[in-house]
């Protein structure tokens, strides 16, 4: 994967000045909109993103843990539970205020997202070992040295039309590219059982 500093030094020759000619006052502005585009690729397009899994351990008594640290909980593919037969059962989201009132402790059945953290319900009776299925989040871009976590290929040319935009210039050829890349990126994750969503820029 390419630096922030490597697209952003791409895009400043694409927009029509040399390596150094008008950095200083284009770097906050180009590194917060390369930023915002990962991001919006992360939201958008489920077949750009790399799927992962991470176990928890999880004790009686204790409802509330925190997701994995590269875990967006928006980003949530399923969480699912080792029941006392060593199988994974799959945990159904959403909790609510009846499922809270039940005071029997036994394996959690279901989940939910409060305040950032993940609510299991109903309160575990003993030790289980919880597993979350998810998406990767992008990594904080803010220094030069900072790799991108998405193809770096579409994430350029979809800051490009931003900045251009931007800028009141033409994009026509930009958005072209865009998707042709993403057409290329979804016929490749075909089978993948990823689902592509229409682009709403």
């Amino acid at each position: 994967m390419k630096t922030l500093g490597e697209v952003r030094k791409e895009i400043l020759v694409r927009l029509g000045f040399s390596d150094t000619q008008g950095h200083d006052n284009n770097k906050s502005l180009i590194d917060g909109i390369i930023e915002h585009a990962q991001n919006q690729l992360f939201f958008q397009y489920d077949f750009l993103l790399n799927r992962k899994v991470a176990n928890k351990a999880i004790v009686a008594g204790s409802t509330l843990y925190d997701f994995p640290t590269d875990c967006d909980y928006r980003q949530i593919v399923d969480v699912v539970i080792t029941n006392d037969s060593g199988k994974y059962v799959r945990l159904t989201n959403g909790i609510n205020y009846l499922d809270e009132n039940i005071d029997e402790r036994s394996i959690p059945v279901k989940y939910d997202v409060r305040d950032g953290q993940v609510l299991l319900n109903p309160v575990p009776d003993k030790g289980y070992t919880i597993r979350f299925e998810y998406y990767e989040k992008p990594a904080r871009l803010t220094q030069d040295a900072d790799q991108l976590s998405l193809d770096d290929e579409i994430v350029f040319i979809l800051a490009l039309i931003d900045i251009k935009n931007h800028y009141k210039m033409d994009s026509s050829t930009e958005q072209q590219q865009f998707k042709a890349q993403l057409d290329k990126k979804r016929d490749a994750s075909l089978g993948q059982k990823r689902f592509y969503r229409k682009w709403r820029h």
